[in-house]
């Protein structure tokens, strides 16, 4: 009987979220842009989400130090990659909280995700034996 391997059913919620991200951004971007936009026009919350975005790009690679002590899994990148993609998703969101420029950003990310998204099924996913 096959062991349940946690690692690899993270990269497979990992791989879900970032399909529904994308589909969310791309087939929607003004209405996620006005959603945003009414949240960033607040300056505490638009302070708050800047504070947490650089926590998210500054501690997602952090769980790549294990590489110095043991193997580093597949899902272990994945989890980095995905986390310093919403960090610097936040941080812009941030510096550009015009609904114009924030419609702009949805669909990039939403093209980030889509293609997160094929990366992890290509490069992880579609191999049982990756760990």
């Amino acid at each position: 009987m096959p062991s349940f391997d946690l690692g690899r059913f993270y990269v497979w919620f990992l791989f879900v979220i970032s399909i529904i991200t994308a589909l969310a951004r791309l087939g929607l971007p003004g209405q996620f842009a006005a959603v945003m936009a009414d949240k960033m026009s607040d300056e505490r919350k638009r302070h708050r989400q800047r504070i947490w975005g650089w926590a998210i790009v500054v501690g997602s690679p952090i769980i790549l130090v294990y590489g110095f002590f043991g193997h580093i899994a597949a899902w272990m990148w994945v989890a980095a990659l995905i986390g310093v993609l919403n960090g610097a998703e936040q941080l812009l969101n941030t510096a550009y909280p015009d609904r114009a420029s924030l419609t702009y950003l949805s669909r990039i990310f939403g093209a980030f995700h889509a293609l997160a998204a094929i990366l992890i099924w290509w490069l992880v996913l579609r191999f049982p034996n990756v760990k």
